[in-house]
């Protein structure tokens, strides 16, 4: 017998195309965009309005966890449904219109409204963009999961998911730039950016509804009730070591990610709020130059080596760029931040595609356990349980902030420097601590790529 008998995966019997894999891709754009409202949440609501930084970082909290408890819900809905248009193209339609239209309003305060006012209006509008994003993006998230059945073509569907979320990324960087192109007083400039930003976010979030066709059968796959779902999902060991690893992955990143503007304004500039927009661009910028290159690097990382130790390569690039941050981010020269960048988005850009990819692989598990496929679910309570540990990151940052001494009552105010060194010091460690953390959870996760072909065998 062959010795790679064994490792070579088996005939799959769906490959995604290229037509799929852009139309599905796309929606990374979108998903990516929605960044968009944390990059002007702090400088639109508290530095330009004076809204307390804690209450910014309770509204950017709140809509994560009311998206968080509706995520298993949508989850259960989309993989019970039978449709003509299959379990998945009708919701994404609905949402994508929903947080298309949502999104500019948000952005349309009265400048001359209370403080708690223009908490609430933050707070509620949010509040109902995520749930027309829950609506879209969980059946989205599960038609990605199923669009192939080959270990390595999950990875390159992921990756068409990374390259429109890359590019997506240059508008997340340019955003507050953005604001300050359309009028001077960036609160007049948002509402022109917010238009721009949601016409996009629904033109990439709605074409997998026309272009793609569920080809997985379910029809006589029986409903499966929620609690029994959870129960099914949650006892899924690999499954849960994934989300701890994503989870510690990315509170690393939200808590201290409005941190970096604070720095740059107050340290690198000394209050120049338009130039640390800027840096802040062009460091968004050198991200997706390096994401485009890297992404093919990365997949063929993920073949050769596997995703498990792809995703550590991806983790210790985290430590490294982030932990550089405290030295680079220098008034000396601004730009030695960009070194950072360098670093540290090839590892931002292959966790993001190499997880999803690995949790696919975990739906094959619990079909060979349990018979059904259950994407939506597997997806929801991912969303789930990230999206708890980053409301309670986004809420942290806020107070974290305030905390540093960080909380300014005009655009003008500028800060001492023991506050600004606080800053810079979370900003450095608290990445490194949680991306070690992710490292020792993804030790334990199971399913290689020897052991993902076995199982699809044993299902067939």
């Amino acid at each position: 017998m062959n010795p790679k008998s064994k490792t070579e995966s088996p005939k799959p019997t769906h490959k995604a195309t290229l037509l799929e894999k852009f139309a599905w891709g796309a929606g990374g754009m979108s998903e990516s965009l929605v960044n968009s409202i944390y990059a002007l949440a702090f400088p639109i609501y508290s530095i330009g309005l004076g809204v307390s930084p804690a209450l910014i970082g309770i509204a950017k909290a709140a809509p994560r966890l009311v998206d968080a408890l509706t995520d298993p819900i949508m989850g259960n809905i989309s993989d019970n449904a039978r449709t003509r248009w299959g379990r998945r193209r009708p919701f994404i339609f609905i949402g994508a219109i929903l947080i298309g239209i949502i999104y500019p309003i948000i952005w349309l305060p009265n400048p001359g409204w209370s403080e708690m006012m223009l908490f609430t209006w933050l707070t509620a509008l949010t509040i109902f963009f995520f749930l027309g994003f829950t609506i879209w993006n969980i059946p989205w998230s599960a038609m990605g999961m199923e669009l192939s059945d080959d270990y390595n073509d999950r990875t390159k569907v992921q990756v068409a998911r990374m390259i429109f979320a890359t590019i997506a990324g240059l508008g997340n960087a340019w955003v507050y730039k953005l604001c300050f192109l359309f009028n001077s007083d960036e609160i007049i400039g948002v509402r022109y950016t917010g238009f721009i930003i949601g016409s996009i976010i629904m033109v990439g979030a709605i074409l997998s509804a026309f272009f793609i066709k569920e080809w997985r059968h379910v029809d006589k796959q029986m409903p499966i009730r929620l609690l029994t779902s959870l129960k099914m999902t949650l006892s899924n060991r690999p499954f849960l070591l994934l989300c701890g690893t994503i989870v510690a992955f990315a509170i690393g990143l939200v808590m201290v990610d409005p941190l970096l503007l604070y720095v740059n304004i107050y340290h690198v500039f000394d209050g120049d709020r338009s130039a640390a927009s800027t840096i802040m661009g062009i460091s968004g910028t050198c991200g997706v130059i390096i994401s485009v290159l890297m992404l093919p690097i990365g997949g063929k990382l993920s073949e050769k080596f596997g995703k498990r130790n792809a995703a550590f390569c991806a983790l210790t690039l985290m430590i490294i760029g982030k932990g550089s941050q405290y030295l680079l981010v220098t008034p000396d020269n601004p730009y030695l931040q960009l070194i950072c960048r360098i670093i540290y988005q090839p590892g931002l850009m292959l966790m993001w595609a190499l997880i999803p990819s690995m949790i696919a692989d975990v739906c094959d598990l619990d079909e060979l356990e349990n018979g059904n496929r259950r994407e939506a679910s597997f997806s929801s309570v991912f969303q789930w349980i990230w999206k708890l540990g980053a409301t309670i990151a986004m809420a942290l940052s806020g107070i974290l902030i305030s905390l540093a001494g960080a909380s300014v009552s005009s655009p003008d105010d500028l800060l001492s420097y023991n506050v600004v060194f606080r800053l810079r010091l979370i900003l450095a460690i608290v990445p490194v601590i949680f991306a070690i953390i992710a490292m020792v959870l993804l030790w334990r996760y199971p399913l290689t790529h020897k052991r993902v072909n076995e199982i699809k065998e044993q299902i067939k």
